[in-house]
């Protein structure tokens, strides 16, 4: 299980990619988005923690499919576009990255001590959990203070400075004067 360190560093480089069509929204309110809305497929553990149902059916499911997600993006684009500022398709195309960010993550990592457990991606039409090969996120949830503290210092460590350096590489390309092609003697 990712922990919300994870998420939220893949929220800054989504943030960092997509800064520059942000129309919708001013900077600190796409900071909030960014950091926030990689975690909320995880509010699902309302049902698990709040009403006391099993772990292994509801967590990772629903919200953690690509339904879940362009749901989110559906509902944003709806905003944008009562509000009438900004483009409602940019504002889609945000919110479901950040949001299936999540399901990305999650498949990276041990579920529930599981390793390679996955998401539902295609629920409500499949209940199969899909993973990605390689599992480099440890799990996160065992009830002690030291594996938490272990698993959110590998995940700075592993997801922080490839984070940092693509955003920093990205702003330098950005900053970077454009050449305007020779002219041409005919």
């Amino acid at each position: 299980m990712s922990l919300p360190i994870a998420h939220a560093l893949v929220g800054g480089a989504i943030l960092a990619t997509a800064r520059p069509a942000l129309d919708f929204c001013s900077i600190r309110t796409a900071w909030a988005l960014a950091l926030l809305l990689p975690v909320v497929p995880d509010l699902d553990f309302v049902f698990v923690w709040g009403l006391g149902l099993p772990v292994t059916i509801w967590h990772r499911t629903f919200s953690h499919s690509l339904l879940f997600g362009l749901l989110c993006g559906a509902l944003a684009t709806l905003v944008v576009w009562r509000r009438g500022t900004g483009t409602p398709h940019r504002a889609f195309g945000f919110v479901s990255t950040l949001v299936l960010s999540h399901a990305a993550i999650d498949m990276c990592g041990h579920g529930h001590g599981i390793p390679g457990r996955g998401v539902t991606l295609l629920w409500p039409f499949s209940t199969t959990f899909w993973s990605l090969p390689w599992q480099f996120l440890p799990p996160g949830r065992h009830g002690r203070p030291e594996i938490y503290l272990r698993t959110a210092a590998t995940e700075l460590l592993l997801l922080g400075p490839p984070v940092v350096l693509y955003s920093l590489a990205l702003e330098r390309l950005r900053r970077r004067p454009r050449e305007l092609p020779a002219p041409t003697n005919s």
